[in-house]
């Protein structure tokens, strides 16, 4: 139950493939000395450099599973590593928040049996998953340049006007506008 509110907490359960968390058990993850993954805990991007050590010793053989890490927030919910059993098809990248965008959230996914192709993992059921959230730290841009071949980008946030400022701004363009009219 936890595990359910927290994916509906934090929005991740609209992504999920089936929609129905009720099923899915909290799997437990760390990353190497780090503090263990479960519902939503915050990490920085310099602990999760290496892939995830993940326990499915509630769920059945490790073996038997695929296990995903994506993220929502990037640009169509990217990849950052998918392992079948003992085959990794996707690389891990570590997670890449980009600085000045805040929070991302990061979901493991485990699904019951394996696959050969990353594409065939949507026909698999999730059974499990876990998620955590990072913001940047300056670990980012070098896994951008050593993983993924490029440059890391900062967002700045524009302070918008004050209501005085953009009332002000109004009836100044109104007055303006008046003026230029009443000689026509």
């Amino acid at each position: 139950l936890y595990l359910e509110r927290s994916l509906a907490h934090s929005g991740l359960d609209r992504y999920l493939s089936s929609g129905d968390t009720t099923r899915l058990q909290a799997v437990e993850v760390r990353f190497g000395d780090g503090p263990t993954v479960d519902y939503g805990t915050i990490i920085r991007p310099g602990q999760a450099q290496q892939p995830p050590e993940i326990d499915l010793t509630s769920l059945g053989p490790a073996d038997a599973y695929t296990i995903t890490m994506t993220t929502p927030d990037s640009p169509d919910c990217t990849l950052h590593w998918c392992r079948s059993g003992e085959t990794t098809l996707a690389p891990y990248v570590p997670p890449t928040p980009l600085q000045g965008t805040g929070f991302y959230r990061y979901l493991i996914s485990v699904y019951r049996g394996t696959v050969s192709d990353v594409a065939e993992v949507g026909g698999l059921e999730m059974v499990g998953c876990a998620h955590f959230q990072c913001s940047w730290d300056e670990t980012v841009g070098r896994t951008l340049a050593r993983h993924l071949g490029c440059d890391e980008k900062v967002f700045t946030v524009q302070r918008s006007k004050s209501v005085a400022e953009d009332t002000a701004e109004r009836l100044f363009k109104e007055r303006e506008w008046q003026m230029k009219t009443e000689f026509m």
